[in-house]
């Protein structure tokens, strides 16, 4: 089994300690870069299964680097947690991200940041298994047959199917 990897981008060694240790739990090998010049340049090296990236950073912001980094198709299935003290900042990014990408505003709880990791690796991993049969086509029992009882459609009653 390949051990999963974590680039933790944040200038507080302290928060990216505890960020380092949340997540090695989760059997992530981590690296912590506390700068955003070394961060850019360590882009070009290795890919990582995910990235904690701070905004505020010495030399390269945190805002270029993710620019940066959704504008590579290498990174195109890499989710990015942006983490940042600043309300303002995390009201001006809920629009610019990614889809499967998340914001967290410090203080950040270590169990928050556990889950919220374990959810995008899921997702990922989702999103990464190939589809079986692509070209089969699905029936509606099928469909039926995979969903629990309380995700089923009901149909409508009497009066709602009148009202239509």
């Amino acid at each position: 089994m390949t051990t999963k990897k974590a680039l933790i981008i944040e200038d507080n060694k302290e928060i990216g300690e505890i960020y380092r240790l949340t997540i090695g739990i989760l059997g992530y090998d981590c690296e912590q870069i506390t700068n955003g010049k070394v961060a850019l340049e360590r882009l070009d090296a290795e890919i990582p299964d995910i990235i904690i990236l701070d905004m505020n950073l010495p030399e390269v912001s945190g805002y270029y680097l993710y620019k940066k980094i959704r504008a590579s198709p290498n990174y195109e299935n890499v989710p990015v947690i942006i983490s940042t003290a600043n309300m303002l900042v995390a009201r001006n990014l809920e629009d610019e991200l990614h889809p499967q990408d998340r914001l967290l505003v410090k203080p950040v709880h270590p169990r928050a940041l556990g889950d919220l990791v374990e959810t995008l690796a899921k997702n990922r991993e989702n999103a990464l298994k190939p589809v079986e049969n692509p070209t089969e086509p699905v029936s509606a029992d099928d469909v039926l047959a995979n969903t629990s009882p309380s995700e089923t459609p009901k149909p409508p009653s009497g009066d709602e199917a009148t009202a239509k």
